[in-house]
């Protein structure tokens, strides 16, 4: 299955800080998941295209929602008072203009062995980074008609 998103963020998903208070972070969510209760996942890729960057290199780290049928943040609080779960970190090097992967398969285990979980609910990641340095850097989101963030998922 690849799934697409059709909301993210609390505005672009964006991870930066400016060395700083002001850190950025987002989210992205997939709002009809088609993978049954309790199958069993072979793998699972979140694909975020990173539209633009600046800075030097920096960890992004993937968290996910820990819950059935996620449902989008409404406001920076609720962002906060979600059950973020795990620590997939990947240190981009990568140029702007292409894709940026997580394997996040046992996270998407995790989701579909709850036991409230059916096919059809929702997923949803948050990407922050904890790095002290400035930077900056933009992925797409559902608004842009290409390049779309994806979670590809086997089972």
């Amino acid at each position: 299955n690849i799934e697409d998103a059709s909301i993210s963020t609390l505005a672009n998903p964006r991870v930066a800080s400016d060395s700083g208070d002001d850190d950025f972070e987002g989210f992205v969510r997939f709002p009809s998941i088609t993978v049954a209760n309790g199958v069993t996942v072979s793998s699972a890729t979140l694909k975020l295209y990173l539209n633009s960057k600046t800075g030097s290199s920096v960890a992004v780290i993937v968290n996910y929602d820990n819950t059935d049928n996620a449902t989008a943040p409404t406001g920076y609080s609720d962002h906060n008072a979600k059950s973020w779960t795990g620590s997939a970190s990947k240190t981009v090097t990568e140029s702007a203009g292409q894709y940026i992967e997580w394997d996040v398969t046992s996270y998407v285990q995790a989701i579909v062995n709850r036991s409230g979980w059916a096919s059809g609910q929702a997923m949803q990641f948050r990407v922050h980074s904890n790095s002290s340095s400035s930077y900056s850097y933009y992925f797409r989101d559902y608004e842009d008609s290409s390049n779309l963030p994806t979670l590809e998922i086997t089972s």
